[in-house]
């Protein structure tokens, strides 16, 4: 299904064309490129140094890096190198022609049953591999679910990402929407210590400076998958609400409402993944309890999936017309603070990723 790579390929931007943007982020941007020597077509991820800096995430973006590029699995983008110049990083990923599966899932309203297997089969399948790995990803949702032109997945997007094996984490991290109880929790009980100690301050956590919090393992997952199933079935989330606030008050509520579009089937499978207690939630025991549940039971065989020997209902992405895309969005890039070698933090990654 999937090997590890190790070594980290190296680039240098000038050997790539860089062509438009297909998407923007809070503070990255992704620009179709082009292998002046290959001809072969991808994507960078393109984040401003002195960003990176200013919003702390340094860390996160080697994590990113580091972890995104250890996997490989036929439902996860390739990650294919790392550039930098005195300005800019650049994570050079395998270009998925078929855009976000939120933006598909929004034309649409919504998913037909036999869709609503085939895109949830295969995150189950990414998840049991992230699982095998020791890693939870804690950032399913929609936009992080891209398509191939082939039709199937690719979850992409590895920041949120982190190798935890046989331990608990204690950080908060994540879209509110797609949060567990157990997140959530530990977001509000920080809050409460910051407002009423100022000596704390809101940071990735370390259980030894917030006793009374509890960790969360890979079931954050599990339950992320019971909203995105819940979500392709009606679309829209079971505790959508107009502000953060109000949504993690429904989350913690744990009332879920049905309609005439879920089968007895997706109810129960929604039910036994959207449990608050995550010891009781379905995969946390063994993640061969969703691949068996009879959501999936006799209808998907899972080895033909990942070898993308499926011929289900799938949409086939139009193709991306490279030199004559119409552009929409702003190609003006703002112009980025430049480091000097001796004062840029991100040169000694060639030697830490080798």
């Amino acid at each position: 299904m999937g090997t590890s790579k190790s070594k980290i390929t190296f680039f240098n931007p000038l050997d790539f064309e860089v062509k438009f943007t297909i998407g923007k982020g809070s503070i990255s941007r992704v620009r179709i490129v082009k292998n002046k020597k290959t001809g072969e077509i991808s994507v960078w991820k393109i984040l401003c140094k002195d960003e990176v800096i200013k919003n702390k995430i340094i860390e996160i973006i080697k994590n990113e890096i580091l972890l995104h590029n250890l996997l490989s699995h036929p439902f996860i983008s390739e990650f294919r190198g790392f550039g930098q110049t005195k300005g800019h990083l650049y994570l050079n990923i395998e270009l998925c022609s078929g855009g976000e599966l939120f933006t598909y899932l929004r034309k649409r309203g919504k998913f037909c049953i036999e869709e609503v297997r085939f895109y949830t089969a295969q995150i189950v399948s990414v998840l049991g591999y992230l699982r095998s790995k020791g890693i939870v990803y804690r950032d399913l949702k929609p936009e992080n679910i891209l398509l191939s032109e082939d039709g199937f997945i690719k979850l992409s997007d590895f920041g949120c990402a982190k190798p935890i094996n046989k331990s608990k984490t204690y950080s908060v991290c994540g879209t509110t929407r797609y949060m567990a109880p157990e997140i959530i929790k530990i977001s509000l009980t920080i809050k409460h210590l910051y407002f009423n100690k100022e000596e704390l301050k809101i940071k990735s956590t370390e259980k030894k400076e917030y006793d009374d919090i509890e960790g969360y393992s890979y079931s954050v997952d599990y339950w992320s998958l019971g909203i995105l199933l819940y979500e392709f079935i009606s679309g829209i989330d079971p505790f959508a609400a107009n502000n953060d606030k109000s949504v993690q008050e429904k989350v913690l509520k744990n009332t879920v409402y049905y309609n005439e579009n879920f089968t007895k089937d997706t109810i129960d499978l929604i039910s036994k993944l959207l449990i608050s207690e995550p010891e009781n939630r379905l995969g946390e025991k063994s993640f061969k309890d969703i691949k068996n549940h009879s959501f999936f039971k006799d209808k998907i065989d899972f080895t033909k999936l990942e070898n993308k020997e499926y011929t289900g209902v799938k949409y086939i992405p139009r193709q991306l017309d490279y030199e004559n895309h119409k552009k929409e969005f702003n190609e003006v890039e703002r112009t980025p603070k430049i480091f000097e070698e001796e004062n840029d933090p991100f040169l000694k990654w060639f030697d830490e990723f080798k």
